[in-house]
């Protein structure tokens, strides 16, 4: 797959509802990720939707160890300025594949896939801009008694994104670990260099709705924890599977509260989400409409975003799997906002033999 994605970005944008991305919303995301190589197609592309007011989205792909899109990035790291975003990010990867430690600790112990965001609707055109990394942190490996201390990964993410002076970050993140309850759980942590609050987000599963006021009470949170409540009360009888989203800057949490739902019985993790079907989604999305979080055509488009599609061309055929991944209700303050998290992949017939 020797295409740019703006090559590929054709094949696709049939198949999104302009509903969520118009075309006005495919030109600002090719502005940003265009020049990417078109394996992101075939390992993994994810889009943040806003399910209220213009089509446009946010874009996030999928890096894993082993495959074309990971090699890229590190052969991209060692290109790289030294000291650049880029060259930290390639010795991240590097790292996570080897017997090098990061922090002290072996990598290739607790990581195992990376999504890089690209914010797109916030962006000039143009405009260049480093991607935000999500890591996926693995719990109880057989070959890996337990993850690092919160402090080390911290530090390993700050490093990994190109901050070099992180102390007070990380002491925040230990803090925020400490006050977890028993069962609270970090599945994932990120930071966006490109965005002007500097933090480090933490996803916490394994909380009970019973739960949430207590923790947000211990942790801190600056905001009301009645006002999570009502939407964990809004959404509770549709789904129960929930998680919470956490900014963690240097003055401890920010007032940006997230809470991503998941279908019942759903797996909290990124291992089945696209073949989770529409039957799955749909009192979630219908909630969302009727609370008026999400505008009908979007929710129509939602609905209509999951399936799998056969394309036929000169090389043969191909296989489209859409799928979504969670939604998110976001509280700041007064402000209440929805997003979708859906994404897709392209399996072609020259896919398994590039790797």
């Amino acid at each position: 797959m020797a295409e740019e994605f703006r090559d590929i970005a054709p094949e696709l944008q049939p198949f999104v509802p302009r509903s969520l991305i118009d075309g006005r919303g495919w030109e600002r995301l090719l502005d940003r990720v265009g020049s990417l190589p078109g394996w992101v197609a075939a390992e993994g592309v994810g889009f943040e939707f806003r399910l209220v007011g213009d089509a446009s989205a946010d874009i996030a792909v999928s890096v894993v160890p082993g495959f074309p899109l990971f090699e890229y990035y590190v052969a991209r790291g060692k290109e790289a300025r030294p000291g650049s975003a880029a060259r930290c990010l390639g010795r991240f990867f590097s790292q996570a594949t080897n017997t090098e430690t990061i922090s002290g600790c072996p990598a290739s112990g607790w990581f195992e896939s990376a999504m890089l965001e690209h914010d797109v609707a916030g962006a000039f055109p143009g405009q260049p801009a480093d991607p935000g990394l999500f890591v996926r942190l693995v719990h109880d490996r057989p070959d890996w008694p337990s993850l690092p201390p919160p402090g080390v990964l911290a530090a390993t993410l700050a490093n990994a994104v190109g901050w070099t002076e992180h102390d007070d970050e990380v002491r925040a993140v230990e803090r925020v670990f400490a006050a977890l309850p028993p069962g609270g759980r970090v599945g994932q942590m990120g930071a966006m260099p490109g965005r002007g609050l500097r933090a480090i987000r933490l996803i916490v599963d394994g909380l009970a709705e019973e739960e949430v006021p207590d923790c947000l009470g211990r942790l801190g949170w600056p905001g009301q924890a009645g006002k999570a409540m009502v939407v964990l009360d809004e959404m509770g009888d549709v789904t129960a599977v929930f998680r919470l989203s956490l900014d963690v800057s240097v003055d401890g949490l920010s007032p940006r509260l997230g809470l991503e739902f998941y279908p019942p019985g759903e797996r909290k993790d990124l291992d089945h989400w696209l073949t989770t079907g529409r039957s799955a989604w749909r009192p979630i999305i219908k909630r969302l409409e009727a609370r008026q979080w999400c505008q009908p055509d979007k929710a129509r488009g939602l609905l209509d975003f999951p399936g799998l599609d056969r394309l036929f061309d000169e090389s043969g055929i191909s296989v489209l799997y859409r799928g979504i991944n969670h939604v998110k209700v976001t509280i700041e303050g007064d402000d209440l906002q929805a997003k979708a998290y859906a994404g897709l992949r392209l399996f072609r017939p020259e896919s398994v033999s590039d790797r």
